[in-house]
């Protein structure tokens, strides 16, 4: 029960970590490849407006998001995920999908990596008597 801890389930884990980076991805599919206006993606989503213009322009969380579209098996992953979204896939098969995502990050070692990253950079910051710079994840 190492990955997320006692009672820290590890669907707990991706629900704060990978989904929204998946969501922003799929966000931004939607409105690039398929033309969809950031009303329609929230409609679609489930969201609001200007949460799928954060996810379009925003720098935080850019980290996993780099990571995730690095990975061409995730990549294709979340690309059928919009493609379901798109066409209005039911819950379940959207559901499927975003499973799959989650358990591919998770094996693929990506979140070790980027909190290593981040447990660096705190390190660095706090021996330089600095706070991590603004945007960068923390």
């Amino acid at each position: 029960m190492r990955e997320g801890g006692l009672l820290r389930p590890r669907c707990e884990l991706a629900a704060k970590l990978i989904v929204p980076a998946v969501r922003a991805l799929v966000a931004v599919r939607l409105v690039e490849r398929y033309g969809m206006t950031q009303v329609e993606v929230a409609r679609r989503l489930g969201t609001s407006q200007p949460a799928v213009s954060y996810y379009v322009h925003s720098k935080r969380g850019r980290a996993l998001i780099e990571a995730l579209t690095r990975d061409e098996v995730t990549q294709g992953l979340i690309d059928r995920l919009a493609d379901l979204v798109y066409r209005g896939g039911s819950p379940e098969e959207l559901h499927l999908v975003l499973c799959e995502i989650c358990r591919r990050v998770r094996a693929s070692g990506m979140l070790a990596q980027l909190a290593r990253g981040r447990a660096i950079g705190r390190a660095l910051a706090a021996e330089l008597g600095r706070r991590p710079l603004k945007g960068s994840d923390e």
